[in-house]
């Protein structure tokens, strides 16, 4: 069973999808599985899914029957997760190495929920576009709610 299961809903990614599963199959934290769920997509990124299933097998490619959406994917991902944590993670999203390391040590620390900073940058240049204050204390909900701060999937 492993530690982290990281679950990332798929949609029409291909031009995205190879960065952010590179930026898994690299982390220094090893023990995860990485639930891709497929929600119909109609380019190429089952193929890219399929591809990387067969590189390493972490990896697990999953297929809905019908769209259901980014959270509708994450509920299918939930219900084949093997792991004692969740990851939830979009498909253009992209992992610093230790990621993984860095937030499961917080949980061993007692922690029960656990985000971290994001940047938010542009696809083609790789530009930040917008920061975010990271706000961890205080009235969180009054920051997330008023764009002070963000928490990101």
């Amino acid at each position: 069973m492993p530690k982290i299961s990281i679950i990332i809903p798929v949609y029409n990614r291909a031009k995205v999808l190879r960065n952010t599963l590179d930026a898994i199959a690299v982390q220094t934290f090893n023990d995860w599985e990485c639930l891709l769920v497929d929600d119909l997509s109609t380019d190429n990124s089952w193929e890219i899914l399929t591809e990387y299933v067969k590189k390493d097998k972490r990896f697990v490619a999953l297929k809905n029957e019908r769209q259901k959406g980014a959270c509708g994917a994450r509920n299918t991902g939930i219900k084949h997760a093997r792991g004692e944590y969740f990851q939830f993670f979009d498909s253009d999203d992209k992992m610093y190495q230790t990621m993984l390391e860095s937030l499961i040590g917080e949980f061993e620390d007692g922690i029960d929920v656990v985000t971290c900073w994001t940047n938010v940058v542009d696809v083609d240049t790789n530009e930040p576009v917008k920061f975010f204050e990271n706000i961890s204390e205080g009235n969180i909900h009054d920051a997330l709610m008023t764009g002070k701060t963000y928490v990101d999937t």
